[in-house]
């Protein structure tokens, strides 16, 4: 229950980004974001569901509007995207698989460390 507020502050900061919205403005919107959002729940589960369901396609559709975009682009305009991704590994295919787990890696912020080596065993503060 104590993320609902939540919801609608950010609800009302996007709307600001739209359309300017005063202080009395932003707090008629907020109420009137979780009293619909309560309303949704009195109504029932598979009310929420549908809800859920619709919200779901409102954030979808942009998504597929986008991703179909970019295939039309790619479809009318191919030299573009030939000389984006040429060459596409510059130093060959051999360390292909290495390099591509270790980016994996790094978006997922994980780090690899070295197996230490016989001296810094002694001393547990040298590994990090």
């Amino acid at each position: 229950m104590l993320a609902l507020p939540v919801f609608a502050i950010a609800f009302v900061q996007y709307i600001q980004y739209v359309i300017p919205i005063g202080g009395y403005g932003a707090i008629i919107i907020k109420g009137l974001f979780i009293a619909s959002l309560t309303g949704i729940n009195i109504f029932g589960v598979k009310a929420s569901g549908r809800v859920n369901d619709l919200l779901t396609m409102i954030k979808l559709i942009p998504l597929m509007i986008l991703i179909i975009a970019g295939f039309a682009y790619l479809i009318n305009y191919p030299s573009i995207f030939i000389q984006n991704y040429s060459p596409f590994a510059p130093l060959g295919f051999d360390q292909f698989g290495t390099a591509l787990v270790n980016r994996i890696l790094g978006v997922c912020r994980v780090r690899i460390r070295d197996t230490p080596s016989s001296g810094s065993k002694k001393s547990p503060a040298n590994y990090s």
